[in-house]
């Protein structure tokens, strides 16, 4: 029997793809200054998604057929090679069965680093056994710049003068650490005498940007407090990494991604949900220091003074006496801003008529002259006098 073989001539495929973009730049910004990234690829990653599509002329199949490719790799250029993107590699998720041809990138560039990522796959058309290739490329770019200096703000909130007639307590000494107006995250060191505070003997906050110096520690010659604060910027990115990690919604999200039970889509709703809300609500810890203190840090001088207010003494006297007279009553008051000073002994000490040996007679604020002491004077035309000590 003879046979004849018809061979079916089939017009190739035509196809077409687009990236479409569901997150993120590709495009980052490195802070000299800092060492930041923005946006940080580890909170905020870049989403691509390569949609890869065939026309056909015999209309077999028409639309994307991203579900259905095959020998999809991902590739991303170092220096003058290109290294295969692996399902293991962290700072990489590659989509998967409908979700083929997406890519997350978590990985941060330096600007030395500008890298192309480059994607390829293969379709078969299954009853013809056509095939069309898919490829394409983007870039990774890093631009360095150079912010604001960081700059350390000192101040003292409640004054660096301590009265202690009005205060028995202390006073605070507030530093913080800002770029442009943006608080950053910081770790503090603070000193007296060359030795790092600790919360004792007074003293509390020693580890926070506010340390509170008891009165006892503050001299009227005055105490420089020092203090050193670091920038913890990355040290809180790490922190919100580690938490969007181990977050148990992410973990859920990740599980579920892996088995096909949700879509690249979703999962990228749910992570990029749970990474706002942890990126808003995380913090360092109060008093957090960073393991080992960088060499950089940023300096800041506190001088406290122990200081009396402005006050006026006001000497109650009679202006005669009798000569029968055994003793004159003479009192002392003390005006301040704030009125008159109760228990000024506590704060004062009155010494009255000096003697040639430089000795005062007489002390306090309520005393009894004796007599004879006032007519001496008197008959030398001299008055009294007085000195008022402080006791800081």
């Amino acid at each position: 029997m003879n046979t004849l073989k018809i061979k079916i001539d089939y017009k190739p495929l035509n196809a077409f793809q687009n990236t479409k973009v569901l997150n993120g730049s590709n495009r980052q910004s490195y802070n000299t200054n800092t060492q930041n990234f923005q946006p940080d690829r580890r909170i905020d990653p870049y989403v691509i998604k390569v949609e890869c599509g065939v026309n056909d002329p015999h209309n077999y199949i028409n639309g994307l057929v991203n579900e259905n490719l095959s020998d999809v790799v991902w590739k991303i250029s170092r220096g003058n090679r290109l290294l295969e993107i692996t399902q293991t590699d962290k700072e990489f998720k590659i989509g998967k069965d409908k979700e083929k041809g997406m890519l997350t990138v978590y990985k941060n560039l330096l600007d030395t680093e500008a890298s192309t990522i480059v994607f390829t796959a293969k379709y078969l058309e299954p009853k013809s056994k056509r095939v069309v290739n898919f490829q394409e490329s983007f870039d990774l770019l890093t631009i360095p710049v150079a912010k604001t200096p960081l700059i350390l703000d000192t101040n003292t909130p409640v004054g660096n003068k301590l009265n202690p007639i009005e205060n028995s307590k202390g006073l605070l000494c507030l530093a913080e650490l800002f770029e442009e107006t943006n608080k950053v995250p910081a770790a503090y060191y603070w000193f007296l005498d060359g030795k790092e505070i600790t919360d004792s003997n007074g003293f509390t906050g020693s580890k926070t940007e506010k340390l509170f110096v008891p009165i006892s520690k503050i001299t009227k010659v005055g105490t420089n407090i020092k203090c050193e604060v670091v920038d913890c910027t990355i040290d809180l990115l790490d922190l919100i990494q580690d938490t969007i990690n181990n977050d148990s919604q992410v973990k859920d999200a990740t599980d579920k991604f892996n088995k096909g039970e949700i879509t690249q889509d979703k999962y990228n709703e749910i992570y990029n949900e749970r990474v706002s809300s942890i990126t808003t609500e995380t913090k360092l810890p109060v008093g957090y220091r960073p393991v080992k203190k960088p060499s950089k840090v940023w300096k800041g001088d506190y001088l406290l003074i122990k200081q009396y207010p402005e006050y006026i003494p006001i000497i109650l006297s009679p202006d005669s006496v009798y000569p029968e007279s055994k003793t004159v009553q003479v009192e002392m008051t003390i005006n301040a801003n704030f009125g008159i000073i109760k228990e000024p002994e506590k704060y004062f000490n009155v010494k009255w008529l000096k003697q040639p040996d430089g000795k005062f007679k007489y002390q306090g604020f309520n005393i009894n002259i004796d007599i004879n002491d006032i007519k001496i004077l008197s008959e030398t035309d001299k008055e009294i006098d007085y000195v008022i000590e402080e006791l800081l």
